[in-house]
């Protein structure tokens, strides 16, 4: 086993893959990240859990994927997102697609409200090509 530390906003590469992370706000006992992983010319994003943070700015933009924790609808939740705010944010992220996971069941429930159709629901089994 092999640990790599990293540094907010300074690229480091793994194998074929640079990896950029970018501090976010949720407790954890260690600094949490979003990352961006880039590698054979597509670009990975995930926000990890956090609340909405300037930082997911860099962390999605031009991403061919942007996987954001989406726990709440419209109700914040502790340290974590909502649909609201990642809507409100669809064109600042600036991602092609964004995949939303980490959905509560107030998010559940409301699923069918999401209708940009840059963005996809995770699903249990869920496969993509990026």
């Amino acid at each position: 086993m092999r640990f790599l530390e990293y540094a907010d906003a300074m690229p480091i590469t793994v194998g074929s893959v640079r990896v950029t992370p970018y501090e976010v706000v949720h407790p954890s006992g260690a600094p949490p990240y979003a990352l961006r992983l880039e590698s054979g010319g597509k670009t990975l994003s995930f926000s990890g859990d956090t609340e909405w943070v300037e930082s997911l700015l860099p962390t999605a933009k031009g991403a061919d994927l942007f996987i954001a924790e989406c726990f709440g609808f419209d109700v914040k939740v502790g340290y974590h997102m909502t649909w609201r705010n990642i809507e409100t944010n669809l064109d600042r992220l600036g991602a092609k697609r964004v995949m939303l996971t980490h959905m509560s069941a107030e998010m559940l429930a409301q699923r069918a409200q999401v209708r940009d159709p840059r963005v996809l629901l995770a699903e249990d089994g869920m496969t993509l090509d990026i």
